[in-house]
């Protein structure tokens, strides 16, 4: 419930800022153990192993680490597919991506899939989407960055949804709006959840 007097977009801008200091509180070697451990149990479910593509999204600084996670897809043969932001628009675009060469920085300063080198992506029921969020709450809810790419992607989405969270930025409750959607599982660097 948003705080007295304040808006949802009003307390989601207050909530953002008190996460994005938790995370840059963290230490890089804190935040890379909580990285790989999250890495290590999304690798270990049962929905990752049996997938054989995977949308992921290319994580910035403040972001949970999606290296390792690429890497484990190259090593497993999983297709990869990363978003890529129509410029002048809020629509998001998955691109099957091979290395580091299929990627331009893009919309917002992010590594992005370059669309004049990659084909567009196909999901099915059997895909994996990794869903970033600066936050989470225990019903799959989250809290991004406020450009709503993802809440107007993830109704088109027939796959499965996953959150990946530190335990610092698990929330009661994120504010909700009627267009806000939430993951399919979300996984903790201390534990899992199933929403």
């Amino acid at each position: 419930m948003p705080g007295f007097g304040m808006t949802i977009l009003e307390e989601k801008d207050r909530l953002r800022a008190a996460v994005l200091a938790k995370r840059l509180r963290m230490t890089a070697t804190e935040k890379q153990k909580k990285d790989e451990i999250l890495a290590e149990k999304l690798c270990s479910q049962p929905v990752f192993q049996q997938c054989q593509s995977i949308y992921v999204f290319l994580s910035k600084k403040t972001e949970v680490d999606t290296a390792a996670i690429l890497r484990r897809c190259r090593e497993e043969g999983k297709r990869v597919a990363a978003p890529h932001c129509v410029p002048g628009t809020r629509k998001m675009v998955f691109y099957w991506i091979h290395g580091p060469e299929d990627l331009m920085k893009g919309s917002f300063g992010l590594w992005e899939p370059d669309p004049n080198r990659c084909l567009p992506a196909d999901a099915d029921e059997t895909t994996l989407c990794l869903v970033p969020g600066l936050a989470f709450d225990r019903d799959g809810y989250r809290l991004g960055f406020g450009k709503g790419y993802y809440d107007r992607f993830l109704p088109t989405f027939p796959g499965h949804t996953v959150g990946l969270c530190y335990e610092e930025c698990l929330l009661p409750q994120v504010p909700r709006a009627p267009w806000d959607q939430h993951v399919d599982q979300l996984i903790i660097d201390t534990q899992e959840v199933t929403v």
